[in-house]
């Protein structure tokens, strides 16, 4: 399968973006192990509990500092007080990019690429 987008073009847009990124709050609630590393359905099975939500897709930055940056595939969702996490990070204070193109798209690159070091210089 081809992805919609060119790869380096697509995370070279990510990085350029980086000063945009956000630490997105946690939602205090009671997580299982099985909710680590599960964002996506997280998300998705939140929203069909809170239809005031939606799932917002993108990219948490580690680290903040970089380059390089390890560019993780990452859901969270929106509502009336703005982002939230579901899900529990094993790291607290991520920041957290905003994917900008179509849900598809996302999927097709994190499934692909969930995760993924970019803005390595190798022209030394």
């Amino acid at each position: 399968m081809t992805l919609p987008v060119d790869i380096g073009a697509y995370f070279d847009s990510l990085v350029a973006r980086v000063s945009t990124a956000v630490i997105v709050p946690q939602v205090p609630i009671a997580r299982s192990e099985d909710s680590f590393n599960n964002c996506h359905d997280n998300a998705t099975k939140w929203v069909a509990e809170h239809p005031e939500y939606q799932v917002v897709r993108g990219w948490l930055l580690w680290p903040q500092a970089g380059p390089p940056y390890m560019l993780h595939a990452h859901s969270v969702v929106i509502g009336p007080d703005g982002l939230v996490d579901v899900t529990p990070l094993r790291e607290s204070g991520l920041h957290f990019l905003r994917h900008t193109g179509s849900k598809e798209e996302f999927l097709s690159l994190a499934k692909r690429y969930a995760q993924h070091i970019h803005g390595l210089d190798f022209t030394l």
